[in-house]
């Protein structure tokens, strides 16, 4: 669904929409078919009666250990392949939390030995016919988001 004001501008939906465990997994296996940014995909399963992601175990590595280079390096090819996740019509949705600007704020982004991966697809859209316009306002927002996440990184 998408929201737009009296002129018919695009607008953050009053309150954040999550996607259905079932659009997740179809999510998830989309952005896994493009590049492996996103969390490695599994399978699905039911653990008292809950549905449940099954995912890859990530091993998180502290960012306070990087060189600056190392940094610039990590980042530059997070940057890439979001592009490619763009271009293959795919938004995460969620990299900058509506918190204030700490680290917590970027916690769907996890620093492994191999650079950084995006987890969490409650908020991720694919672009469809019906939603042209809902998927260019979040690939603007998500492309400023990218830009705090640079500022955030560059800046500690």
């Amino acid at each position: 669904m998408v929201w737009t004001d009296t002129k018919g501008n695009v607008v953050p939906a009053p309150f954040p929409f999550r996607n259905s465990i079932d659009e997740q997994v179809l999510l998830l296996q989309y952005a896994n078919s493009i590049n492996d940014l996103m969390v490695k995909f599994i399978r699905k399963d039911t653990y008292n009666d809950n549905e449940m992601l099954v995912m890859e175990r990530l091993y998180p590595i502290s960012v306070d250990i990087l060189t600056k280079e190392e940094k610039q390096k990590f980042l530059s090819d997070f940057e890439e392949k979001i592009k490619e996740l763009h271009e293959a019509d795919f938004i995460h949705g969620d990299i900058l939390r509506p918190r204030t600007r700490t680290p917590e704020c970027f916690d769907n982004i996890v620093l492994t030995k191999d650079g950084f991966r995006l987890i969490d697809a409650d908020f991720s859209i694919r672009m469809k016919r019906d939603n042209i316009r809902e998927f260019v306002y979040k690939k603007r927002d998500e492309e400023r988001e990218l830009e705090a996440f640079r500022s955030y990184l560059l800046g500690i």
